[in-house]
């Protein structure tokens, strides 16, 4: 939508074209977007300032910041726009002009395809659930969103607990009813008891499951997020933005996998594998970083690994780089430290095809 739009439009493509976000643009190119948190505190603002704020407020005075990516961007530079930008959609581009966008819903039907274990629990990545009763009101709902900065609030009804999301309000406010009466009768609107809505029923997952299985569990659910134990929620963020946050979500390229396959190898074939599932398992838990790390920051690598091995580490050091030669194909660059051997490395090797394209998360 272009900027110059009022924020009502907004109200009616959210409500009743099933998207989670629009971006914002000026003369083709993005300048911002709007989620339905945007549009909530807009139409919170009706309350003080009138049903007339939706029609005289443009899009450009509320959006938001969002990150943006050509099309050939790798799905980890997607995830940290998002984490940069804490927004979970990005706009894609080609030649400056909008041609997609990507949300973590998008990003979460990919994960269901995958058959990654992350290794972490959903009790790691679960938070408390915000919760109000079941008389809550839809000011009363509105205000605890916008000072919690949720989106999803669970509320407890007779015998069973929905979620209250922004799109139940949206959809609830910009339908031919609900625009009605926020226009005509201010107060009947605000007073609106949210457990007559069409509430959304959220799915649930053990706290000791793999993150990976509330992927799917996720996808599935109505409300888009899961109750772990009743009392904890888990929503797309933090299954994707989080996780991702923890070098746990599953983005690797091809070499990154080489990489970490080869020093695995090496530390086997030199320690032993008891003795190389200690080592690597000592790096993990005292320093958070595996073999994967070797390919992101192979300086801070070649450090904790020092601090371990003390001078075995040059030893070990120059034994992996030799299997990674070989199993690579390339010749080796001659009197080099880690850091500027996986540098090297790269420039050679390049890296296999990662781009949102082509995993199928543009369309």
């Amino acid at each position: 939508m272009e900027e110059t739009e009022p924020v009502a439009y907004e109200g009616l493509l959210l409500g009743f074209q099933y998207v989670d976000f629009v971006p914002v643009t000026r003369a083709g190119k993005v300048v911002g977007g709007l989620t339905g948190l945007e549009l909530l505190a807009a139409l919170r603002m009706t309350k003080n300032s009138g049903f007339h704020y939706l029609l005289e407020t443009k899009m450009a005075d509320i959006c938001r910041p969002v990150g943006l990516a050509e099309l050939d961007a790798s799905l980890e530079s997607v995830l940290d726009t998002m984490h940069r930008t804490k927004n979970g959609n990005v706009c894609v581009i080609q030649d400056e002009k909008l041609i997609a966008t990507i949300s973590l819903r998008d990003i979460m039907r990919y994960a269901t395809s995958l058959s990654n274990k992350t290794n972490v629990m959903v009790s790691e990545l679960a938070n408390s659930a915000v919760t109000l009763a079941s008389h809550a009101t839809m000011v009363e709902t509105l205000d605890l969103m916008m000072s919690k900065e949720v989106r999803r609030i669970l509320i407890q009804t007779s015998g069973s607990r929905k979620i209250a999301d922004d799109r139940v309000v949206v959809e609830h406010a910009f339908n031919h009813d609900g625009i009605i009466i926020l226009r005509d009768n201010p107060d009947k609107f605000w007073n609106f008891p949210m457990c007559t809505l069409p509430l959304r029923d959220p799915g649930s997952i053990g706290a000791e499951a793999d993150v990976a299985e509330a992927w799917k569990a996720m996808y599935a659910s109505p409300a888009q997020c899961l109750l772990v134990n009743e009392k904890k929620i888990l929503t797309p963020w933090d299954v994707v933005i989080r996780l991702h946050d923890l070098h746990r979500f599953p983005v690797d390229t091809a070499l990154e996998t080489i990489i970490a396959n080869a020093f695995e190898a090496t530390l086997k074939g030199l320690l032993g594998e008891t003795a190389a599932k200690t080592l690597l398992l000592k790096l993990e838990t005292d320093f958070a970083i595996t073999p994967h790390t070797i390919y992101h920051n192979p300086s801070e690598f070649s450090k904790m690994l020092g601090r371990i091995l003390g001078r075995v580490n040059s030893v070990v050091e120059r034994a992996f780089l030799r299997q990674l030669y070989a199993r690579i194909g390339i010749s080796p660059l001659p009197y080099s430290n880690l850091n500027d051997a996986l540098s090297y490395i790269k420039e050679r090797f390049g890296t296999a095809s990662t781009e949102i394209a082509d995993r199928g998360i543009v369309s």
